[in-house]
């Protein structure tokens, strides 16, 4: 990083609104996050959310700056774990699929039902005008 002086003390403040803006975003994601999130780099843990501490039982300051091997049991649950990933990705875009078939219908459904409420409305505006001009 530079020295700050007069010349580049403005870019600095902006570069540190930039930071601050992504670290809210960060801070933002994990918190709605409906799965528990641990960051690793190098293989040392550097965040946990909350969810993820309770998930694996371990407090954040025993896991931040660890190997990540901590949360798992044994290098062969580790292995499994990984030799499994494919088929659990499968599984969950499964699931996804469903849901999003669901929601389509869903979808159409309310949607036919707003159209068919549009129909009818148009439909009452016309029986009203017949009913008032029969009357006259």
């Amino acid at each position: 990083m530079k020295p700050i002086n007069a010349n580049n003390y403005k870019e600095f403040e902006e570069e540190i609104k930039m930071l601050q803006t992504e670290h809210f975003q960060l801070q933002s994601i994990f918190k709605v996050a409906p799965i528990g999130i641990g960051v690793v780099i190098d293989r040392k843990i550097k965040f946990v959310d909350e969810l993820f501490t309770k998930i694996v039982g371990y407090t954040a300051e025993e896991l931040i700056g660890k190997n990540s091997m901590i949360v798992y049991p044994s290098e062969e649950e580790l292995k499994k774990y990984r030799d499994n990933l494919e088929e659990l990705v499968k599984m969950r875009t499964t699931e996804l699929e469903e849901k999003n078939l669901d929601l389509e219908k869903f979808n159409e459904l309310f949607v036919g039902r707003e159209f068919r409420i549009k129909e009818l409305r148009e439909e009452i505006k016309e029986l009203k005008l017949k009913l008032l001009n029969k009357n006259t």
